[in-house]
């Protein structure tokens, strides 16, 4: 018992995330020094923006600050430094990149978004549901958000704010196995077993491939005393995934007794 409930907690501790993306470049930009410096800055941007996409993130941060430095109010560039240095792991530049974008357009729902998500990677999760509540004030359609401050909720105990972000992430897009698996595994945290079989069952529907789906299924059998499908469900696991030990753990352990 011991084994499936700490395989458990590794399970809700799976949740996905959208990634942030580079900004595409604007055209305007507050009060540009210069028509042929503001050309020189978006160029940067572009030249950014290309080594972002090739992952090479500290020719990108190059590029964005000479960016910045040509316009300092370039605020596109801040963002797109930001998720750069996010990427690289460096959480603090990224949020400071990010709060600048935001000074210079406290109206921009994606600076909000990024800031978001790199306070929640730094375990502040109420800054980043305090950011992502602000996107979605500026943009009510901004599903990302949902999802990602569902995630926070999560990380918080908060469990019916997250299935209820999760819910409107669903409504948006139902197609996406991820939110299912998500909110599945909010329930199985809550130990609505039922609620969570059922999201657990549509993310696997939606891609058989996803083997923690499986993996989270069979906890949730196993609590409900289902030894059988909560085996096949590992063993499901297992086929995708033969590496994948916890599920090798609770299949050893489970066939003992059946």
């Amino acid at each position: 018992m011991k084994k499936v409930i700490a395989t458990a907690i590794l399970c809700v501790a799976a949740l996905i995330s959208c990634a942030s993306a580079p900004t595409q470049t604007q055209t305007q930009t507050p009060e540009p020094p210069g028509e042929a410096v503001a050309d020189s800055s978006e160029i940067y941007n572009d030249i950014g923006n290309e080594y972002y996409g090739e992952r090479d993130y500290d020719k990108a941060i190059a590029a964005y600050t000479q960016a910045i430095r040509l316009n300092p109010a370039f605020v596109q560039a801040y963002g797109n430094r930001g998720n750069a240095y996010d990427d690289k792991g460096e959480s603090d530049k990224a949020i400071a990149d990010y709060t600048e974008a935001i000074r210079l357009d406290p109206n921009r729902a994606k600076s909000y978004y990024n800031k978001g998500l790199a306070e929640r990677r730094k375990g502040n999760y109420d800054q980043a549901i305090a950011d992502y509540t602000e996107a979605i004030r500026l943009d009510s359609n901004y599903m990302d958000a949902y999802y990602n401050r569902g995630t926070a909720y999560f990380y918080k105990e908060d469990h019916d704010r997250a299935i209820s972000d999760y819910s409107k992430y669903i409504l948006f897009k139902p197609d996406f196995a991820y939110a299912y698996f998500n909110r599945g595994n909010v329930y199985l945290d809550k130990k609505d077993y039922d609620q969570a079989i059922s999201d657990l069952t549509q993310a696997i529907r939606l891609n058989p491939n996803l083997a923690e789906a499986y993996f989270c299924r069979g906890n949730a059998y196993y609590h409900k005393n289902e030894i059988v499908k909560a085996a096949e469900d590992w063993a499901a696991t297992l086929r995708i995934n033969p590496k994948h030990s916890e599920a090798r753990n609770n299949l050893r352990d489970v066939l003992k007794r059946i």
